[in-house]
């Protein structure tokens, strides 16, 4: 009986937020992507992070494809598929990110509801975002769902192999762990499109004090360094704005620009501090860290 309660019990979830939010990996976070994605008010944000509210969470999913390092862990919304149509409701509108994740999947035309303005200028902006990268858009269906229903007839062979298959995939979504069904990492908006980029990352050198807060917390490592050698990789970047608010200096900031994926370099010395004689990063030749500076006093020049 324990074995069978446990089982029953691992069918079922609760979103969590997982250890990789941002939230957690520094105070000075501002990211409130999930919160302004749950209609129910079920997410709850203060100093000891993120909390969900099971009584008024109805497990929608649409958090799930909200953030940009996926770090809450569920099952992301139920969307209905024919063919290649991506059929939509007036209900849980999707996120651009869940649409060009569909597209990657192979779907090429969504139905909306007819005269839903909102839908339509979600998939007009994708289909934007679509256009720029040079890849098939979106077409638009706002008829009848059910005139999408033709389908050619199956032979008795690939009637029973797809009857195989649908019946795996029905096992597989009703009957095994929730956790084993978790689909958040699909999401990931850093290489979802293999050589482009979603956001433009600018740092200014002049404002930088290179004490590398950004660099190590960056979830996506858009930051590198190697030797004398800063590396930008903008394809990396997932949009969630952490380094800009780490950043004491207002030296980064990041704008949501598609543009080819850019690995940008920048010349920097390393340096050891005659103070603390720890290793840091500079633009010139210093021989005391920004630390040991004094708090404000975080200019190299």
């Amino acid at each position: 009986m324990p074995l069978l309660m446990d089982w029953l019990e691992s069918l079922s979830y609760d979103i969590k937020a997982g250890g990789q939010c941002v939230r957690n990996a520094s105070p000075f976070s501002t990211c409130t992507a999930c919160q302004e994605s749950c209609e129910k008010n079920a997410i709850i944000i203060d100093k000891s992070g993120i909390q969900i509210l099971k009584n008024r969470c109805d497990g929608c999913g649409m958090c799930i494809p909200s953030c940009p390092v996926q770090a809450l862990e569920g099952l992301s919304p139920i969307r209905k598929t024919i063919g290649d149509t991506l059929v939509l409701d007036e209900d849980l509108q999707p996120t651009k990110y869940e649409l060009l994740h569909f597209h990657k999947k192979g779907i090429r035309a969504i139905a909306i509801p007819k005269g839903d303005k909102k839908m339509q200028k979600l998939v007009d902006e994708t289909n934007e975002t679509l256009e720029k990268m040079e890849t098939n858009l979106f077409q638009v269906i706002t008829g009848p769902v059910q005139d999408l229903r033709g389908q050619k007839r199956l032979s008795r062979r690939e009637f029973f192999s797809k009857l195989a298959i649908d019946s795996k995939h029905l096992a597989l979504s009703t009957i095994t762990p929730a956790k084993w069904r978790f689909d958040q990492d699909k999401f990931r908006r850093a290489g979802m499109f293999e050589g482009w980029a979603f956001f433009q990352v600018h740092l200014d050198s002049v404002k930088c004090s290179l004490c590398e807060a950004c660099f190590r917390l960056c979830p996506g490592e858009v930051f590198m360094t190697n030797g004398s050698l800063l590396v930008i990789d903008t394809g990396n970047c997932n949009g969630c704005s952490l380094c800009m608010d780490v950043c004491r200096e207002n030296a980064v900031r990041l704008e949501p620009d598609l543009q080819k994926a850019l690995e940008l370099e920048a010349t920097v010395l390393p340096l050891s501090c005659q103070k603390c004689s720890c290793d840091f990063l500079g633009w010139k030749q210093a021989d005391i860290c920004p630390i040991c500076q004094g708090k404000g006093q975080h200019s190299l020049s």
